[in-house]
């Protein structure tokens, strides 16, 4: 087993480390991630469906969430975009990587209505997270 991985660092072939970048949907799901990219067009009017990071984190909000949650989640994150003390979230990635600071904002401004939205929805789609 050694000699085999010794043979591949001595050998002059080099072992490609890019991945495939492309990413293949159905019309549906592509229609769905083009809206969720185009929902953040209000607060980041340069967003780029052609970003792969941007285009995989909309695709990884719609399997965790769905579609309805998805979009939930993008309208809270416009909500409170320039709040003091709210996190800055302007595309796809930032949302799912600042999910528990904007859950902590609303948890410490839940008493005040800084949500424009159903109050119900809001406690339940936070309660699934």
């Amino acid at each position: 087993m050694k000699k085999n991985l010794l043979s591949l660092l001595d050998s002059p072939t080099k072992i490609s480390r890019k991945k495939n970048k492309k990413i293949e949907l159905s019309i549906e799901d592509n229609k769905n991630v083009a809206e969720l990219i185009n929902k953040f067009k209000v607060i980041n009017p340069f967003i780029k469906f052609q970003n792969v990071t941007i285009r995989k984190s909309a695709i990884e909000l719609l399997n965790k969430f769905g579609f309805k949650q998805s979009l939930l989640l993008i309208d809270m994150a416009i909500s409170v975009h320039g709040k003091q003390y709210a996190p800055v979230i302007n595309d796809p990635y930032q949302l799912i990587t600042k999910l528990g600071s904007l859950k902590a904002y609303f948890d410490r401004t839940k008493n005040e209505k800084k949500f424009v939205g159903n109050e119900d929805d809001f406690d339940k789609d936070f309660a699934n997270i």
